[in-house]
């Protein structure tokens, strides 16, 4: 707790990141007037031998839980890699024609569907959330969450149902769909589990779901019928 109070006041006088926020497991700069935030988490690793990325993060009530956030990139990397075969159709499609223009490349890339579905899911509870008071916003789904259960359904649709799509919009459809279903209920315990996280010492994203007289699993219910809705 001290190693993470002492981080926090390293972060004060950053050229307008405004004042660090301390959060459960990182330190918030809010970057007042930009339209974005920055989460920085101070970590330590799992053993004197420091290895790979198996780390522990500061937790409130239990000290330290374990994270690898650099294996859970990779892990959700090689699933986005992924493409339906509606997509290699289309692409033949693209070139058939020498007068389209091609696609510009961005960061993202349009055939990207995990990226920019995930995108979309977290540009849509951002706004419903915008303006809510802070009792609603902290118990906002976490982007943790939704990135593990969106990419979860995707790598599932591709392995069992990749001939049923033939467009982005009916994978992204379908993913947001399930979204609930992928939420592990069947002990009584709310687990999303870290995926790329194996052994016995498990890292459950959906940890304080358990704890706050099912707060999060409401707003995590009510946000997503909106978005079901809206889509």
């Amino acid at each position: 707790e001290q190693f993470f109070q002492e981080f926090g006041l390293a972060l004060k006088g950053i050229s307008d990141a405004g004042d660090p926020e301390p959060k459960n497991h990182c330190w918030r700069l809010r970057y007042p007037g930009e339209s974005f935030y920055f989460d920085v988490t101070p970590a330590i690793p799992m053993s004197r031998d420091i290895t790979g990325t198996d780390l522990r993060v500061r937790d409130a009530k239990t000290k330290w839980s374990p994270s690898n956030p650099e294996e859970f990139a990779d892990w959700f990397c090689k699933i986005s890699e992924g493409r339906f075969p509606f997509q290699s159709a289309q692409i033949k499609r693209v070139i058939a024609k020498a007068q389209v223009d091609p696609v510009p490349t961005g960061h993202v890339r349009i055939d990207d569907i995990l990226r920019r579905t995930v995108q979309l899911i977290k540009l849509h509870r951002d706004n419903y959330y915008r303006g809510l008071p802070d009792s609603r916003q902290e118990g906002k789904p976490i982007s943790i969450i939704l990135v593990t259960l969106a990419a979860s359904i995707y790598r599932d649709l591709l392995a069992t149902e990749s001939t049923q799509f033939n467009s982005a919009i009916e994978v992204a459809l379908a993913v947001v769909e399930r979204l609930p279903g992928y939420i592990d209920r069947s002990t009584g315990i709310v687990r999303v589990m870290n995926p790329a996280l194996a052994g016995a010492i498990g890292e459950n994203f959906a940890e304080r779901w358990n704890e706050d007289g099912g707060v999060r699993n409401w707003e995590f219910l009510t946000w997503h019928q909106v978005l079901l809705a809206d889509l």
